[in-house]
C-alpha cells in the first residue's frame, strides 16, 4: 500500500466530496471557529483528525462552515489517500 496526501485551503463554507480519501486532517489556521458536520467545532489554531483505518475510504461528504466570528477564515485540510500496489 502507498499513502498519498492532498492539501486544500478553504476560506468559506464548503461541501468536501468523498472522492476516495481514507483520512482527513483539519488545520484551522485562521482566527475563526470552523464547524464540521454541524457538531465538531475547531477553534482557531487547532486541528481535528479523522484518521485513515486501512484503505477503506470515507463514504460521506463533509460539510464545513465558519462561525463568522473572525476576519481571517482559513482552514487547511489534508486528505489521505491509501492505494494498493499491484
Amino acid at each position: 500500500m502507498s499513502k498519498q496526501i492532498k492539501p486544500e485551503m478553504y476560506t468559506k463554507a464548503a461541501n468536501i466530496p468523498a472522492d476516495g480519501f481514507a483520512g482527513i486532517r483539519f488545520l484551522n489556521q485562521g482566527n475563526d471557529t470552523v464547524t464540521v458536520y454541524d457538531n465538531i467545532e475547531i477553534t482557531a489554531n487547532t486541528q481535528f483528525d479523522i484518521p485513515a483505518y486501512g484503505n477503506d475510504p470515507l463514504c460521506d461528504d463533509i460539510q464545513v462552515r465558519f462561525a463568522g466570528l473572525g476576519n481571517n477564515p482559513k482552514l487547511l485540510i489534508i486528505k489521505t489517500y491509501i492505494t494498493q500496489k499491484i
